[in-house]
């Protein structure tokens, strides 16, 4: 697919009438949270690691996250929220979350609205300052609203301790990275293949090499890829994006990957992307079974498919050679639109300076419903 152009979006936010049972009216006081680690690598090169709350969330050993329906006339709509939930610890732990506000590479925020658990609400914001002996100064602050007694008395071990030394060690580790060059947590376990698809992943690859002609190095690095890689990655593989990153030809791994789904090693499908988001909104094993109309929950709009701009093929590994099972940890975090510089909610009629410095290019400013 050709690239899009960059952009930021601005949200406009409208405060939702609530139910009194809707309504969880606090009646303990806010509890601070705010602690500043100094790390080596620059703003940067910590943003992509840094900014994916999605692998974040897995890294610190948060639970999976489901995105729940809510009815037409829910107040979440008129607020772009979507309604969560999580289980902790037996708990179901439900909320809205409003959209996450960022400017790339320095800081994102996200405000939460709970609506059972310990917490009534919580405002989240991270931020990178590069220091000027080099390296960054990153601060990471929580603002939490007990719901209850227990609540108010658990934040400051749950939170102050066992949170704080979690959140550090999983950025000091992205860190690591960061200095290394690499873009994406290497934290994840391992993945297993199944059994017997070590054995098929070499055979494979040796015929990809010696029957279909295909470069050694290349077959080499997806193989391991493959093997290494996690679901979060393995779940829907874009070859230009992983071209890029490798830094080799966009059109040689393509081929690659289309031998790859022709000897048994990988399985692919036709993507519906939305045009602002460019979230999967539908999948199908076949051009044919893909309508043209659909609708994206994340950006509130209906569109209609353009091949060249809305449908994208994507891969993941065959089921014989390894099972991917995919998992949200996060759904609205930068990195899942890091095509988006900058996002932001805006009151009617707000005013807010943006200091963002763009590189030369196309932008677009978007705002849901104009």
């Amino acid at each position: 697919m050709p690239a899009s152009p960059r952009g930021f979006s601005i949200f406009s936010r409208v405060l939702p009438s609530c139910s009194r049972e809707s309504l969880r009216v606090p009646a303990h006081p806010e509890q601070h949270f705010r602690w500043t680690w100094d790390l080596a690598a620059p703003p940067e090169a910590l943003w992509p690691l840094v900014s994916n709350t999605d692998r974040f969330n897995r890294d610190c050993g948060y639970p999976a996250v489901t995105i729940v329906p809510v009815a037409a006339g829910d107040g979440s709509k008129a607020t772009n929220a979507r309604r969560l939930r999580a289980t902790v610890m037996g708990i179901v732990i439900e909320w809205d979350e409003l959209a996450f506000e960022w400017i790339a590479p320095r800081r994102y925020a996200v405000e939460r609205t709970y609506y059972s658990g310990p917490v009534a609400k919580m405002i989240m914001s991270c931020e990178l300052t590069p220091r000027s002996e080099g390296g960054t100064a990153l601060t990471y602050d929580m603002r939490l609203t007990p719901s209850s007694l227990f609540g108010r008395m658990a934040l400051p071990f749950s939170i102050g301790r066992q949170a704080r030394a979690t959140t550090e060690r999983v950025f000091r580790r992205y860190d690591e990275f960061a200095v290394r060059g690499l873009r994406a947590s290497q934290l994840a376990q391992k993945p297993r293949l199944v059994a017997g698809g070590a054995e098929r992943l070499d055979a494979i690859a040796r015929a990809l090499i010696g029957e279909a002609a295909q470069p050694a190095p290349l077959v080499d690095r997806l193989r391991e890829f493959l093997a290494t890689s996690d679901d979060l990655a393995a779940a829907r593989i874009r070859p230009y994006a992983l071209a890029d990153e490798w830094t080799v030809s966009r059109r040689d791994t393509l081929h690659l990957f289309l031998h790859a789904t022709r000897a048994g090693l990988l399985d692919f499908s036709w993507d519906l992307v939305c045009p602002h988001c460019r979230g999967a909104q539908v999948s199908q094993t076949a051009l044919s079974r893909l309508k043209p109309d659909t609708h994206c929950d994340s950006c509130h709009v209906d569109f209609t498919a353009n091949f060249d701009q809305s449908v994208e093929l994507t891969f993941t590994p065959n089921a014989a050679i390894r099972v991917v099972t995919r998992a949200d940890y996060c759904v609205g975090g930068p990195q899942v639109t890091p095509h988006v510089v900058a996002q932001q909610r805006l009151r009617s009629g707000e005013r807010r300076p943006l200091p963002l410095a763009l590189a030369p290019g196309r932008y677009r400013v978007r705002s849901p419903g104009l």
